[in-house]
């Protein structure tokens, strides 16, 4: 019987070796073959919620913008693309190495050696996707010609973090030790040298402790990852398929952990730090006998909103997919939820900061805080909002008409039209807050009278 030879196969290049702690880095070239046939993106549709470290890239953006640079300017120039080694799966081990060069005498040359790479192992890359991309349709328009037009080295730098995969060096979990520590150096480049939307940095920044909160609720299935948007912006346009944005759910989560605001607003830099204050606030919250975690599950899964918005997506055949893979809906779908959303304020991002907030404040002035104080509390606000409390009619009996939104229904974003908003429902539901207060600022915020609101209250039965 002939044996299959199981000896791994490398990629070699000549490189620089530096370091910055416990991160190693080496520098390369590679040619434009090379880069377009072998680099990769991370491939988002075999990644778990918590393994996506990058951004969307923008094609419309590469095909406008970069392309056209490398095919018409002679003089052109891109950074090193920044690049990590990802194993296909946690057992693989030992897929890279590096041998210093030695002069005559046998001492070290400043760094310079091979770098060797197992061929198998993703080469994927971390930082300069759009670069990269716009690289790989260059190359296809490009690969059949010689001369200047393919002649271009490609600068590149792989980093490495505790020396993860190594050869001759085991680690557990590799695969998932590798994106952890990649996911937080993708947070920090763009952080410190460019900067990056917030919903991605949300996903991939673990300094801070909501942003850790907020993704283990999806990765832990407590909250549905398929109704919570987390691509293509903060906003919810009128024809998207999804319930709510992934930074409401973090709003939701630092409301009902305002009373730690102080001990949770501090950067963990490390997985000690983050695991106590996981174990202390979200898995277990001081004061309440639900915690954050049941708690914020319970209002995005359970609450009367949310279960609407699935029968609005049945009734207009609409099944959603996972993220990043867009959604394409036809015109009559895309009709029914837009109807949908331009009707109620709980399906818009201002509207649903609000409404949790209110739902959180009337938990939090219960004489129990406990899983069937919330369950009453989700009643009565969604209660309220199948009765018309919570509209975006522009009536003048709705106190949020001239607040939260205007006579052409645009919304307002800002922060102190929500949280107005938000304690006068709450009050609806069944919060003592001061309502003297609440009036004086409506009519300072409006100019409208705050019979307004008083009406609403009574006929909310609060």
């Amino acid at each position: 019987m002939k044996l299959r030879n199981l000896t791994p196969t490398f990629i070699e290049y000549h490189a620089l070796r530096g370091s910055y702690g416990r991160v190693i880095y080496f520098v390369t070239k590679t040619s434009l073959r090379d880069t377009a046939e072998n680099l990769t993106l991370a491939p988002q549709d075999a990644l778990t919620f918590s393994e996506r470290i990058q951004r969307v890239v923008n094609t419309k953006r590469v095909e406008r913008e970069i392309v056209p640079y490398l095919e018409h300017n002679d003089l052109r120039f891109f950074n090193a693309l920044v690049c990590i080694l990802l194993p296909d799966s946690n057992s693989m081990q030992g897929f890279w190495d590096f041998e210093e060069y030695k002069d005559d005498q046998g001492i070290p040359i400043g760094g310079l050696g091979k770098l060797k790479i197992v061929k198998e192992v993703g080469r994927i890359v971390l930082d300069g996707q759009h670069r990269f991309v716009a690289l790989q349709q260059y190359w296809k328009a490009k690969r059949d010609a010689t001369g200047p037009d393919t002649d271009v080295d490609i600068a590149i730098v792989f980093v490495i973090v505790d020396e993860l995969g190594r050869i001759g060096k085991k680690t557990p979990d590799v695969r998932t030790k590798t994106i952890g520590a990649v996911r937080n150096l993708f947070a920090v480049l763009n952080k410190t040298a460019r900067s990056v939307d917030k919903t991605t940095l949300l996903l991939i920044d673990d300094t801070n402790i909501f942003n850790v909160m907020t993704r283990s609720l999806i990765e832990q299935k407590l909250v549905d990852e398929l109704v919570i948007k987390w691509t293509g912006g903060d906003n919810l346009q009128p024809r998207d398929p999804y319930f709510s944005t992934i930074n409401v759910l973090k709003d939701a989560l630092i409301y009902y952990l305002s009373d730690f605001s102080d001990e949770l607003s501090m950067e963990c830099g490390t997985d000690t730090d983050r695991d106590e204050l996981i174990k202390k606030y979200y898995e277990k919250t001081p004061g309440f006998e639900v915690s954050a975690a049941k708690g914020v599950s319970y209002l995005f899964e359970q609450t009367g909103p949310v279960k609407n918005w699935r029968k609005h997506l049945r009734l207009a055949h609409v099944t959603l997919m996972p993220q990043p893979e867009s959604m394409h809906l036809d015109r009559t779908q895309a009709k029914t939820l837009e109807a949908a959303r331009t009707a109620q304020l709980c399906f818009t991002v201002a509207g649903q900061k609000v409404m949790f907030r209110a739902m959180i404040e009337a938990f939090r002035h219960q004489p129990r805080r406990d899983q069937a104080a919330l369950e009453k509390v989700g009643k009565k606000v969604s209660g309220l909002i199948d009765r018309g409390f919570f509209s975006r009619k522009p009536e003048d009996a709705n106190p949020f008409f001239g607040l939260m939104f205007d006579a052409k229904g645009r919304m307002s974003w800002a922060e102190g039209p929500v949280d107005l908003a938000r304690r006068i429902l709450a009050i609806a539901a069944g919060s003592p807050a001061d309502r003297k207060s609440v009036c004086s600022d409506y009519e300072a915020h409006t100019s409208r009278p705050s019979s307004i609101v008083t009406e609403y209250w009574k006929r909310a039965g609060a």
